[in-house]
């Protein structure tokens, strides 16, 4: 009877040991596993750059803000130095001196700043393939009495051939002869309205 109880006692105990080490085994390849995919999170989280930009984001941003100052100095902006302004990394909207910008003392430098910033979008989208759509769409662009000069200027840079694939439209209330004299020499559209652009539908019936 003895022998029987420890006889049996002894293979509970062989049983045990061997779940515990097919526990075991499998433990093992668990943590080799989990060890692969923390060696992976590693080596992917040495490769990000420095900062929150990639080296390709910040050429982006650089391009954006070369094209927008040098637009900025052919329109005439007074109101501040064109090298003042650039793009800040956090929003990417224009900033001056790291704030937003405000000119108090000459809206129409307000107007040409928003010229430069939107056509600087589209050009860079176009230097580097990016998500805009090819699309813009300027409603009455001179504002603020912005010198015709200026508005001249910005117009040549819109027909410039490199957005030669991209729609840009331009509506403006400028007399015909004027808007023609200002964009003499420039490939381009131009549809002339008679009265109101948008008007009601005749009813029908």
């Amino acid at each position: 009877m003895r022998l029987f109880k420890s006889a049996w006692n002894l293979e509970t105990r062989i049983k045990r040991g061997e779940r515990t080490q097919q526990e075991f085994e499998t433990l093992l390849i668990r943590l080799g596993e989990t060890s692969g995919s923390w060696r992976d999170v590693e080596s992917r989280l040495a490769a990000l750059p420095p900062g929150d930009l990639t080296e390709t984001d910040e050429n982006k941003l650089k391009t954006l803000e070369r094209s927008f100052r040098n637009q900025l100095r052919t329109y005439g902006l007074s109101s501040t130095s064109p090298d003042t302004l650039a793009v800040s990394r956090e929003n990417y909207k224009p900033i001056h001196e790291g704030f937003d910008i405000e000119f108090n003392n000459s809206a129409s430098d307000l107007i040409r700043t928003l010229w430069a910033y939107y056509t600087a979008l589209l050009e860079t989208s176009v230097a580097f393939g990016g998500n805009h759509p090819g699309l813009l769409i300027l409603d009455e662009p001179r504002q603020q009495s912005t010198a015709r000069q200026s508005f001249g200027t910005f117009l040549r840079h819109l027909a410039d051939p490199s957005l030669a694939a991209q729609q840009v439209i331009v509506a403006t209330s400028e007399e015909d002869a004027v808007l023609k004299t200002l964009l003499e020499g420039q490939t381009f559209q131009y549809i002339d309205f008679e009265g109101k652009i948008l008007r009601r539908l005749p009813e029908s019936g």
